[in-house]
């Protein structure tokens, strides 16, 4: 008779790692490791399949990692790295920087000397075989970093540049090797190209020029440079503002024959609505470019089956009889478009509009496609104040739907109309299975700003670092500047009532980072390049954060200095006098040196949701099975969601938010000895310190 399983360590390999890989944080699969060493050997493997380094000082801390060896065969872990916005600086020497137009505070955030990384960089991506998702993060790219990419693995899959700047170099670049990229998704936002000279340069506006003078342009790094050596791709994501128009309506060789086999479409626009489109292009000509141009890269696909649009563009310029993209499937972006350009796409299935609509009627009647009633089966819509004519204009208008998910922002349904949703509406929405109903909390959302909906996009990745999130109280550090770029100052900018109040201001570079440079070893990270992802100790020195970061909500608080493991050449800890960095949406409590753990206050509620909010509005539910038998989700309100199996089978409630509280109960973070602390229990007395 076998032996009866007592502990974690009596578990198959296999069986231990399947129920490891559930877990939803990477302290959570820390923990484990330290379990045991049978343990360790299946638990560090999952840690490491998702890698982020944010800044120099994890990647310099984490190398030894690779180095030691003491893992058989961990090269053959990772599938995905991201290189955040902080860490992508240094792979840029200081003499070819260039802005960052995405972000305000960019252009001080990069005056921090760093040590070559890009060395180091290449050797460990290249070492990693199986590799299949690769993110660069607000970086400047290079003519080094450019050829990287052609020397990559060809199990490469997904290749993103987030809010990236390419740089201008006087010199041609030979980028042939980018026609081996197997890859299938690729992003390309942020374009802004720079001239490689000593100062900050503007971007360059190509639309402005004389057709044919841009292509004798010592432009070789740019968006169009990979894109057109990437002939696989089949998700794309781009910008499309003035410039990115005029460089792509020069370009003889764009669209590529690749188009003809794209699946996935993605485009950022630069503005929001309707007031800020005619802001910006002031002039018809303008509105003319922008327009045509889009519709000439639209033109080729044919296979296109997702379109996703964030931001502002009325139509393409024309009015055609004929499907503009015969095999569309599923929309999402604003109703002007959908009106003007695609009504005569017979095949759409889904239909998502992100921003509140104000007149519904007009929508319903005058915007959707001319068979919807047939063919929609999936409508979600954004409302700005609760109105019983929503539900009366998209059950009468859209039969067929199977799943509808109405949010408002002001008022709420009364009792009569919950009990009265059965017999008055869904009764006539006889194939539906999903209906949600309810106002949003206000979710912290860090490109809510740039006009993206983090949830609705394919190519976002956790997390984008907005200047938003930080926020640093006003504090006497030692700063001396060293040139006139350094005696700057910006202030953040935040959206939060609490910041705004406050007028807070943050200096260039700090104590520590003049410190380090003395010892002659990487910039201490400064007070705005401080990350907040989890520094893992495994191993001789890791550190990294996984991929269940929080891709909507703020960032966890996690402890982000490695002082456990030390080497000669990277000190592990730097003396700290700063304040430690705090988050608008999440107010931390002032900590000691006794360790005391940093809280994280909950999150005000929505207030007075009505009937929707009563812990007995489930009930309604029993009175509408008569009328939809085959509905399984409900979603009332936002906290939460009622799910059954089956037809028959009981409401369960299912939490959709964790406590707020408990994310950060267990982090602390001295600020004299620069100590991270994660406590296993928060009554234990002997803390685990890294």
């Amino acid at each position: 008779m076998d032996k009866p399983i007592q502990n974690i360590q009596d578990l198959p390999l296999d069986i231990a790692g399947e129920i490891f890989s559930h877990l939803q944080s990477p302290a959570d699969l820390l923990h484990v490791a330290q379990a045991s060493k049978s343990v360790y050997f299946v638990a560090i493997r999952l840690l490491y399949r998702n890698i982020r380094y944010d800044t120099v000082n994890q990647f310099s801390c984490n190398l030894s990692f690779w180095n030691n060896g003491t893992i058989p065969n961990i090269v053959d872990v990772p599938r995905s790295v991201v290189i955040g916005r902080h860490f992508g600086q240094s792979l840029c020497p200081e003499n070819t920087m260039t802005f960052l137009s995405s972000s305000p505070d960019a252009y001080d955030s990069s005056d921090d000397d760093f040590l070559p990384t890009l060395p180091q960089l290449r050797k460990l991506l290249l070492s990693f075989p199986k590799l299949e998702k690769l993110v660069f993060q607000q970086v400047r790219i290079n003519s080094d970093v450019h050829h990287l990419l052609g020397q990559l693995s060809p199990t490469l899959r997904v290749l993103a540049f987030e809010n990236c700047s390419f740089i201008i170099n006087s010199y041609g670049v030979d980028a042939s090797n980018l026609s081996n990229l197997n890859v299938k998704q690729l992003c390309i936002t942020g374009n802004h190209p720079g001239r490689s000279t000593g100062m900050h340069s503007q971007p360059v506006i190509l639309a402005h020029l004389p057709a044919g003078f841009s292509d004798s342009l010592p432009i070789h790094l740019d968006m169009y440079s990979i894109l057109i050596r990437s002939p696989r791709v089949e998700s794309l994501c781009l910008e499309w503002n003035v410039a990115c128009a005029g460089r792509f309506s020069r370009n003889h060789r764009v669209p590529t024959p690749a188009f003809a086999n794209l699946k996935h479409l993605e485009v950022r626009f630069g503005m929001r609505n309707h007031a800020m489109w005619n802001a910006e292009s002031n002039s018809g000509e303008t509105k003319m470019f922008l327009m045509t141009t889009f519709a000439r890269l639209l033109a080729p696909c044919n296979r296109l089956t997702e379109l996703v649009l964030f931001g502002y563009i009325p139509g393409l310029g024309g009015r055609s009889d004929k499907p503009v993209l015969p095999a569309l499937r599923s929309y999402t972006g604003p109703i002007d478009f959908l009106k003007s350009s695609l009504r005569h796409c017979t095949l759409i299935e889904k239909l998502i509009f992100p921003d509140a609509i104000k007149d519904i009627d007009a929508a319903m009647l005058h915007a959707l496609p001319y068979n919807a009633s047939q063919s929609v089966q999936h409508f979600e819509i954004s409302v700005e104040r609760w109105d019983l004519e929503v539900l009366y204009a998209v059950s009468m208008e859209l039969p067929s739907l199977q799943v509808l998910k109405i949010k408002y922002e002001y008022g709420y349904p009364d009792e009569d109309m919950l009990i009265s949703f059965g017999p008055e509406f869904l009764s006539r929405l006889p194939s539906i299975d999903v209906f949600h109903l309810y106002r949003p909390d206000d979710d912290v959302d860090d490109l809510r700003g740039l006009g993206i909906y983090s949830h609705l996009s394919k190519f976002t990745n956790p997390p984008l670092n907005h200047p938003r999130e930080y926020v640093i109280p006003k504090t006497r550090t030692s700063y001396k500047p060293n040139d006139s770029r350094r005696r700057k100052q910006i202030t953040t900018d935040v959206d939060s009532d609490d910041d705004t109040e406050s007028d807070t201001t943050l200096p260039t570079t700090s104590h520590a980072t003049t410190l380090a440079r003395k010892r002659n070893c990487p910039s201490a990270v400064s007070r705005q390049n401080r990350s907040t992802s989890y520094n893992s100790t495994m191993g001789a020195g890791s550190s990294l954060q996984g991929s269940s970061a929080n891709t909507t909500g703020p960032p966890r608080l996690f402890a982000n200095w490695n002082t456990s493991l030390a080497s000669d050449n990277f000190p592990s800890s730097v003396p700290n006098d700063l304040a430690s960095t705090s988050f608008p949406f999440e107010p931390l409590s002032s900590t000691s040196c006794n360790h005391r753990p940093i809280r994280m206050l909950p999150k005000p509620s929505v207030p007075d949701l009505g009937p929707c909010g009563r812990p007995d509005a489930h009930e309604n539910l029993a009175s509408w099975e008569k009328y939809t038998p085959e509905l399984r989700e409900v979603r009332l309100v936002d906290a939460f969601v009622w799910r059954r199996a089956g037809v028959g089978d009981p409401w369960c409630k299912r939490e959709l938010r964790e406590d707020p509280a408990k994310d950060g109960a267990r982090d602390a973070y001295c600020r004299f000895c620069g100590k991270g602390v994660r406590f296993m229990n928060e009554d234990d007395e002997d803390p685990f310190i890294f």
